[in-house]
């Protein structure tokens, strides 16, 4: 769950300050705004499939932690093959007889990185049903419930950070571009903060007692 808290909230804000982030890092000489949108777009299917990407990380360091190398591989290996059906299918479904065969799921670059999400989510959940079943039970219910309440504050937390960021006239350049990520991401963390611990996420409150600077 603490994976979950981290890694929604910054998948969203990633989502909905892609143009932006990219910008600020990238956009300098030949790197430019039609180039800019190309990895911009690359950055929003990371933003979706980086909690996947992190709790299967974790589960599979969990079976290790137990001695069980062998159920993390068997997961591993179907999912390379999960995973180049997924970027055939993403895509469009290239042949080289007929060109694309699912023109409609067309996505580009940005589905091969869709496809890798997908993978890590199906292969996550199947490493968590088999921890449930070999643990005798775990709190699937209290964890996909709190999940669904930081899914609602991370899309709110990232649309506010969004809107904010297309609808004010930042100011050109450099100074621009760090003043309109920074007050943008600032503003996302807090409305995903203040929605998370209203919510009664206890891995959201734990997570902003963190962020508070000590005293000595």
């Amino acid at each position: 769950m603490l994976s979950n808290a981290s890694m929604l909230p910054l998948g969203a804000l990633m989502i909905g300050l892609a143009g932006p982030i990219v910008a600020l890092v990238y956009e300098r000489g030949a790197f430019d705004h039609q180039a800019a949108s190309l990895v911009a777009s690359l950055l929003i299917a990371y933003g979706v499939g980086m909690p996947a990407y992190l709790a299967r990380d974790v589960l599979v360091r969990v079976f290790y932690a137990l001695g069980d190398a062998n159920t993390p591989f068997r997961w591993s290996v179907g999912g390379i093959g999960l995973n180049a059906l997924f970027d055939w299918l993403l895509v469009g479904g290239p042949t080289p007889w007929t060109g694309l065969l699912l023109p409609k799921l067309y996505f580009g670059a940005p589905g091969l990185v869709l496809a890798t999400a997908l993978v890590n989510i199906l292969t996550g959940a199947g490493l968590l049903l088999v921890l449930h079943r070999r643990l005798g039970g775990l709190p699937l219910g209290t964890w996909g419930t709190d999940t669904g309440k930081l899914l609602v504050a991370s899309v709110v937390g990232g649309g506010a950070a969004w809107l904010l960021a297309t609808r004010v006239s930042w100011p050109a350049g450099l100074l621009g571009l760090l003043l309109q990520n920074g007050l943008c991401a600032a503003l996302a963390v807090g409305v995903y903060g203040s929605l998370g611990s209203w919510a009664g996420v206890p891995e959201v409150r734990e997570l902003l007692r963190g962020l508070r600077p000590r005293r000595g």
